[in-house]
């Protein structure tokens, strides 16, 4: 894990095929490729120079590539997670790749994908990681939340009543 060099290890499950870096680059490795050329009606070997593979912003932010197996097929590799199963040890199995730098807003930066701006999470501690759930609270307090000063009408209360007294009876006659 060095900020100076950059380096490289194989993705899981594209060994030969691609390797994924400490800083969320992604590349594809060299290789010759066979292929049967039908005028010279024989087998030609090809060599093709691996390069680093482009990124692409999914529609939740989240930046990834597109990877082909060996058979051909096409595979959509989110980098974060896949430069966190290249370097970062999951002893406790943790299911989640979270993003330990935040925006000014709090939010993660779904794009800063080098691994030591990754951790794993629970689903829990990724939801509570940065500033974000102060800020919602602190969003909607007093005269910031949008309830503030309103009144629901007799009707509204008679039918909210209703809704959760038929809630409740329904919950224990499920029993």
């Amino acid at each position: 894990m060095s900020r100076i060099m950059e380096e490289w290890k194989p993705i899981i499950g594209f060994e030969g095929l691609y390797e994924v870096s400490d800083w969320g680059n992604v590349r594809s490795i060299d290789k010759y490729v066979e292929s049967y050329n039908p005028l010279a009606r024989k087998v030609t070997r090809r060599f093709w120079k691996g390069k680093v593979l482009k990124k692409v912003k999914a529609k939740n932010d989240y930046l990834v590539v597109c990877l082909h197996d060996a058979d051909h097929k096409q595979h959509e590799g989110k980098i974060h997670r896949l430069v966190a199963e290249a370097f970062i040890p999951n002893p406790k199995n943790k299911p989640l790749v979270g993003h330990t730098k935040t925006l000014p807003n709090g939010l993660e930066d779904k794009t800063a994908n080098e691994v030591w701006n990754l951790a794993w999470m629970t689903p829990e501690e990724n939801s509570n990681y940065g500033t974000l759930p102060k800020r919602i609270s602190e969003s909607k307090k007093g005269d910031k939340n949008p309830m503030f000063g309103k009144k629901r009408s007799e009707e509204a209360r008679r039918k909210q009543s209703e809704t959760l007294k038929n809630n409740y009876k329904l919950k224990r006659t499920d029993k």
